[in-house]
């Protein structure tokens, strides 16, 4: 059985993953300047291992889906990454720093994000090529997901609409960052809704097929 799982597309992605978490692993162990580009390299590689597995892998369209799935997994691998230390930063970096942060982060993010949806969208649409197979299990945790996805989708927008604005217009008017707090609440959210994706995410792949 060992040698089985081991030998198997499933142990080949596990194998991936944890070379990848070892470059990650050694990354962090080098100079600092040294650090994001050999620890994001193993990042890619633990992330992307996904495309060894799972229903994308035996299908005719094997080719179209992975670049799909590796597309959608690192998105969300940034996505949900990100969160945390955004959040630490708006809470011990100086205002001013964490709103140039959070900019930063917004010009990157708002064109991949959406993104997600897209190459999601689109591995549906090969997985379930009929419409009979959209009211099945697998069909409805696809619909639950892409809700979930929507409503992240508009946090994200007040998070860079409302929420930094709102901090840059509270420092303007008395030097501190109060309005932060919302914005932190907001991120939070976003974090708890993104692992209720992942965890739907477990049971899609490991319970039902398409």
């Amino acid at each position: 059985m060992q040698r089985l799982a081991w030998t198997g597309s499933s142990g080949n992605a596990v194998l991936l993953q944890m070379i990848g978490l070892g470059i990650v692993a050694f990354g962090l162990a080098q100079p600092v300047a040294a650090v994001p580009a050999i620890a994001s390299t193993g990042a890619v590689i633990a992330t992307v291992a996904g495309v060894l597995t799972g229903h994308t892998s035996v299908h005719p369209q094997r080719a179209l889906l992975a670049l799909l799935l590796a597309a959608h997994l690192l998105l969300v691998a940034f996505w949900f990454g990100a969160l945390v230390p955004l959040i630490l930063c708006t809470r011990r970096e100086l205002h001013e720093h964490a709103v140039s942060v959070l900019r930063g982060f917004s010009s990157v993010a708002a064109p991949l994000v959406p993104c997600i949806g897209v190459a999601g969208l689109v591995m549906a649409l090969i997985l379930i090529p009929n419409g009979a197979a959209w009211y099945s299990s697998y069909g409805a945790l696809i619909v639950s997901k892409a809700a979930v996805f929507v409503l992240l989708l508009l946090l994200a927008a007040w998070n860079r609409w409302r929420g930094v604005p709102a901090i840059e217009r509270t420092i303007a008017r008395s030097g501190s960052g109060a309005a932060g707090s919302a914005l932190r609440r907001s991120m939070g959210i976003e974090y708890l809704l993104i692992g209720v994706v992942l965890s739907a995410t477990a049971v899609l792949t490991t319970f039902n097929s398409p």
